[in-house]
């Protein structure tokens, strides 16, 4: 019986998604800075887009996505603390992913706690722009995108955009 009800909602709720009118809202632009005491950018709260400073690694308190950028190796990571889940995506899905393959992917994923790190990428300056979706911990979904890695000042160049129904709310 139980099995059943969540299969009916399940359903439900792909119905609404495919019936909601979704689209991504503006583009957000950022440089992150680089601490060069913990190699981390400070956590970007994606919901508000606002830096958190990151007084460690990993953070326990804040919710948000923080980016690791290695200029010895050229390695560069993304790590989603305290209910943010972050996944790897392809350059070409900026444009291309739609948004309920994006709501899809996303909300099969459970929020996580802790921290969940996407895979780390060798040699990043050559595969920009790196792409990851993302789910925040108030459970908006986005895209974010690595554009280039800046020395003076270190930081990282991102933009992102979050995914809004017709009224312009996330």
């Amino acid at each position: 019986m139980m099995a059943q009800q969540q299969m009916e909602q399940a359903a439900a709720r792909a119905r609404a998604m495919q019936n909601a009118k979704l689209s991504f809202g503006p583009v957000m632009e950022r440089l992150l800075p680089i601490r060069d005491d913990i190699a981390w950018t400070d956590l970007l709260d994606l919901d508000t887009g606002v830096p958190i400073r990151l007084l460690n690694f990993p953070d326990q308190t804040h919710a948000g996505l923080a980016i690791n950028y290695s200029w010895e190796y050229n390695i560069a990571g993304v790590s989603g603390m305290n209910g943010v889940v972050v996944e790897s995506a392809n350059a070409d899905q900026w444009d291309g992913i739609t948004d309920l393959q994006a709501l899809a992917r996303l909300r099969a994923n459970s929020p996580s706690h802790g921290v969940l790190t996407g895979p780390s990428t060798e040699q990043a300056d050559k595969f920009l722009p790196l792409s990851y979706l993302f789910k925040s911990a108030a459970g908006n979904i986005g895209i974010l995108q690595i554009t280039g890695f800046t020395k003076n000042p270190r930081g990282v160049q991102i933009r992102y955009k979050l995914l809004q129904n017709g009224n312009g709310k996330n």
